[in-house]
């Protein structure tokens, strides 16, 4: 378990206690040291002190929060710049919603344990032949355990037999798998989501299945072996369309992160951007009139105009800024 963990949770954000015990500065201050203006257009309730960075990213982006009741159970966040290092314009656009002050991962997660089923371990075979794996969550604690806004979605990796470290990006998609209750003793039976990319590259050999449950800190219970044979692998890949060039992957990326940039900037100017959807005839027009907004391209604007509602949320956004950054990483690795 890493100490983020630990950490106690604003909405989706790990904010170590000494933040949150913080005194705090004024939002125009605050936002002042960032090089940046305050967008306050159409909120209600925005305290006037009390505020300070939640968290920063390597983009130069940075979530900053003030608490709106004395007790600190609720607060309300601003996110500062658009994930583009040096941005021009920088404006610290003020959340519409309010986020709950969260147990930590660690304590939300305690008494839980992840188990391979019985049937998981004896029936390899016919989970690589299409049934699929799956694995249990246990609540081996004493009291009734009960779900804080948390999915139950296991992500799985396949790793060589050898491999202890494993690192996997994620993305939370919503709610399909929410979590439930679970008195002491009960377990919920869940699929292990294997992405089929993780089979393109694999050879014939002995490997490992390991499984994590993100947004929880639940211990991944030991690798499950698995003996990969190469028609067990070619069952398991995606259509083949050509193995990408590096220079290729590298424009992939790219896209993606231009792409994920577009959305956060329409988040801060979300508005403007409901505002030219709504009004548009066609859905050419739509993404037109994003596009002159956001100063993106084409495809950008296209992702945009077509983006869920859902995906625009405080709680999605946080994830995205993430998501930027991983893709910076492996752009960096290329």
């Amino acid at each position: 378990m890493n100490d983020s963990a630990e950490h106690p949770q604003i909405g989706l954000l790990d904010v170590p206690q000494t933040v949150i015990d913080e005194a705090g500065i004024p939002l125009g201050r605050l936002a002042a040291e960032f090089g940046a203006t305050v967008d306050e257009r159409g909120i209600e309730g925005i305290p006037a002190d009390g505020w300070r960075v939640l968290q920063r990213w390597e983009t130069g982006a940075a979530v900053i929060g003030a608490p709106v009741d004395a007790a600190g159970r609720s607060w309300r966040i601003a996110q500062l710049g658009d994930g583009r290092p040096g941005a021009p314009s920088r404006s610290a656009r003020v959340q519409s919603e309010t986020m709950p002050l969260r147990p930590s991962r660690a304590e939300r997660s305690r008494g839980l344990e992840m188990r391979w089923p019985e049937a998981t371990g004896t029936s390899i075979d016919e989970a690589l032949d299409g049934v699929g794996f799956s694995v249990d969550i246990v609540n081996t604690g004493e009291s009734m355990w009960r779900p804080d806004g948390d999915p139950f979605h296991v992500v799985g990796v396949i790793v060589p037999a050898e491999q202890k470290d494993v690192g996997f990006g994620w993305m939370s998609g919503g709610g399909n798998n929410r979590a439930v209750p679970l008195a002491p003793g009960e377990y919920a039976r869940l699929p292990v989501n294997v992405g089929d990319g993780q089979w393109r590259d694999l050879e014939p050999g002995s490997y490992g299945l390991r499984a994590f449950l993100p947004g929880l800190a639940v211990p991944s219970p030991p690798p499950l072996p698995l003996e990969l044979t190469a028609e067990a692998i070619e069952r398991h890949r995606p259509i083949a369309r050509g193995r990408s060039t590096p220079a290729e992957e590298k424009e992939q990326i790219e896209a993606q992160i231009v792409q994920s940039r577009a959305l956060v900037a329409a988040r801060h100017r979300f508005s403007e951007v409901a505002d030219a959807v709504m009004s548009a005839a066609t859905r050419e027009a739509a993404r037109d009139e994003v596009q002159r907004i956001l100063g993106c391209d084409p495809m950008a604007a296209n992702t945009v105009v077509h983006t869920r509602l859902v995906d625009v949320t405080d709680e999605a956004i946080a994830q995205t800024h993430g998501l930027i950054t991983y893709l910076e990483g492996r752009l960096a690795d290329l």
